[in-house]
């Protein structure tokens, strides 16, 4: 049993809204963050040359650059910039995405659950709230998990940065451009810091969502038995996720994505027969990832199980294995543990499943 294509498509309207309510606070931070950047480069670039210039074809020691009083400043400006810039981001996280998210969240579970019943009971139906306990966890764990992390940036991205300048300068060239070679790779420790900010919290709200979800769930298990995994099924969707789509789980199992994961959980409804309930609603069953892969033509195929590189080697020889049943097509999916964070789901590297395919068949 699974849901059908309408539900499914609710899903994916649900994982839309969450992406967009962060696009505004990204865009922001952005637009902070080069802002940061901007009001030190200047800086940093004239004293690097002015060290570069002195050193006359010799080694800058590293001594050097990281005493040297402009750079000491921009850095502290910098760092300054970057801590008011991941305050105001998470603030507005905390404060207005978070609310809006749950909000949204309990109202696409109820439209998702009504798109499984008769128009009459899905209209007369009356949902139970989700436990005051089980939301006081997850506005915690933005606290723990977003807040905390992105708050603690700041310091690693001017560790970064650092090491990068104090690395000193070896001349026999232009000093201008000795100084924008080590300009950009500190530049570009200092826009991973960016980066890093979104990820987190992209891969920690969707998080949110799918706790969310639970919690409706669970607080609805006299209607709801399960939930339906749904992944977005396009260019982007990694071999996990489209092993994983279609998938059926209890309301008590959660659904542990990779960073960035855009997977989404629907409830499955129970049967109208169980919940005493007449009448019938569109059971066209959604698509499993099997059964949407199964569809492509070869070359797809092949893309698809190698993220992107249609002639890759090893993405045929697993092509080869799955129509041989040497493979299953879960076997695309694989529960890893990562120091620091919880495990997720990512796709089964080719070695191992080149080794396992290698084991069955023989």
């Amino acid at each position: 049993m699974t849901v059908t294509n309408n539900v499914a498509a609710l899903a994916r309207e649900l994982r839309r809204v969450t992406d967009n309510m962060l696009n505004l606070p990204e865009v922001e931070l952005a637009r902070s963050w080069a802002n940061a950047w901007d009001a030190v480069e200047q800086d940093i670039t004239g004293a690097l040359e002015e060290l570069a210039a002195a050193a006359d074809g010799k080694r800058v020691p590293a001594w050097k650059i990281g005493q040297n009083q402009r750079i000491v400043n921009a850095l502290e400006t910098l760092s300054e910039g970057m801590q008011e810039a991941l305050g105001e981001f998470a603030s507005t996280i905390q404060d207005v995405t978070l609310p809006n998210l749950l909000e949204q969240v309990d109202e696409m579970q109820k439209r998702m659950a009504r798109a499984q019943l008769p128009l009459g009971a899905a209209v007369g139906y009356t949902f139970t709230q989700a436990d005051k306990t089980a939301v006081t966890a997850i506005v915690r764990r933005v606290t723990e998990q977003i807040v905390s992390p992105l708050l603690e940036l700041p310091a690693m991205v001017d560790q970064a940065m650092r090491r990068e300048l104090v690395r000193g300068v070896i001349l026999g060239e232009n000093p201008n451009k000795v100084a924008a070679r080590i300009i950009q790779a500190t530049k570009d420790q200092f826009t991973g810091g960016y980066n890093r900010a979104t990820v987190i919290t992209r891969t920690e709200m969707h998080d949110v969502q799918r706790s969310a979800a639970q919690a409706f769930e669970e607080a609805n298990s006299d209607i709801i038995s399960g939930w339906v995994w749904v992944a977005a099924l396009d260019k982007r969707t990694c071999r996990s996720c489209i092993a994983m789509h279609g998938t059926v789980h209890k309301p008590s199992e959660q659904l542990i994505d990779h960073h960035r994961g855009r997977c989404v959980r629907a409830p499955l409804v129970r049967p109208l027969k169980e919940l005493g309930i007449r009448g019938s609603v569109d059971d066209t069953p959604m698509q499993t990832g099997e059964e949407w892969f199964n569809t492509l033509p070869e070359d797809e195929k092949l893309k698809t199980l190698s993220g992107g590189a249609k002639n890759s080697a090893s993405a045929r020889s697993i092509l080869t294995a799955l129509e041989n049943g040497d493979l299953k097509f879960s076997d695309l999916s694989s529960l890893k543990k990562h120091e620091g964070w919880r495990a997720a789901r990512h796709a089964t590297t080719f070695k191992e499943l080149e080794k396992k395919a290698a084991r069955n068949a023989s």
